[in-house]
């Protein structure tokens, strides 16, 4: 069931999100860019609200990856968790090819800005919204969709137009490979995850750092 409901939450994802870049192309609905990024975070919201309490609602290898190290899920989930990340995305794309075949990249993330720029703002973009998840993770549901939909919203604006702020390889996979974008999609893959990484070794320090701190205030 797990599976199955992050299959579904990952397409319905990529569907809804990467629908708005599509339709903005097709149809020239110029849309503003708080708009674009309001969207993104509240389908992502409502993806958590809806089914996080089947599966966490990961749709990031990034987040599946870091909760696992992390300690929030048993290593052997990753690898179906990734899986079902991946096809939900890729599914949702090929869906949105067939009912629009040209006229859009399909919501594709690229490196507007030059690779190296695109890199950069990934690495922080994942960063900061990975430290987000570790941080509000075990709180209740509403907290920590609240706290992801506020990071989402500022972090599509800061990097919407400078690496098309993926900050998750399974909302680009799709686009890129229908658009014929591969050639970059390593940005979004590697980055996100190492911006994950970072954010898992910064959480770790100030947890670790918290804790001392109580030790000294009321020592034994």
């Amino acid at each position: 069931m797990k599976y199955f409901s992050e299959f579904i939450a990952t397409f319905l994802m990529v569907l809804f999100g990467t629908g708005i870049c599509v339709l903005n192309d097709v149809y020239s609905l110029h849309l503003n860019e708080i708009v674009i990024a309001v969207y993104w975070a509240l389908v992502f919201t409502v993806m958590i609200l809806l089914f996080g309490r089947f599966s966490g609602a990961h749709m990031n290898p990034v987040v599946t990856l870091v909760l696992a190290l992390d300690g929030k899920i048993e290593a052997k989930c990753v690898v179906p968790y990734i899986l079902c990340q991946f096809a939900g995305g890729v599914l949702a794309s090929v869906l949105w090819k067939l009912l629009m075949p040209y006229g859009t990249n399909y919501g594709a993330t690229l490196p507007l800005k030059g690779v190296a720029a695109a890199s950069v703002i990934e690495f922080l973009l994942s960063l900061s919204l990975i430290a987000v998840v570790l941080i509000t993770c075990g709180q209740k549901r509403i907290i920590g969709a609240g706290a992801i939909f506020v990071t989402i919203t500022i972090n599509v604006l800061a990097g919407m137009n400078i690496s098309g702020a993926s900050m998750d390889p399974a909302r680009s996979i799709g686009p890129a490979l229908v658009s014929g974008n591969m050639r970059t999609f390593w940005i979004d893959l590697i980055m996100p995850m190492a911006g994950g990484l970072a954010a898992v070794s910064l959480v770790r320090l100030t947890r670790k750092l918290s804790r001392k701190s109580v030790e000294f205030k009321n020592p034994a």
